[in-house]
């Protein structure tokens, strides 16, 4: 894996130390879609969920594609937040 995605495992261990629900996944897989390949935000959000990468790949295909309800969209932008005060910049990258 290359070193961005593991730079970003780390700022994600520092904005959720005690981790994420299992119902956040999608919302962060939307984050990481922001400034990510699918492939490199599934890659990293196994790699910070401690799932297989083929686990996150769906919900990586899901929110880059947009097909997220408002609810989804809500908790992506909370977590955009959080992810961003631990400095989280993608259009940076």
């Amino acid at each position: 894996m290359e070193s961005h995605p593991w730079r970003v495992v780390a700022l994600l261990e520092a904005a959720f130390p005690e981790g994420l629900d299992e119902g956040d996944h999608l919302a962060l897989v939307g984050v990481l879609c922001e400034g990510m390949s699918e492939r490199n935000a599934a890659h990293t959000a196994s790699v910070y969920l401690g799932i297989h990468e083929m686990d996150a790949l769906w919900p990586a295909a899901e929110a880059s594609s947009h097909v997220t309800n408002r609810a989804q969209r809500s908790r992506i932008s909370e977590l955009r937040n959080r992810i961003s005060a631990h400095g989280w910049a993608p259009d940076e990258d």
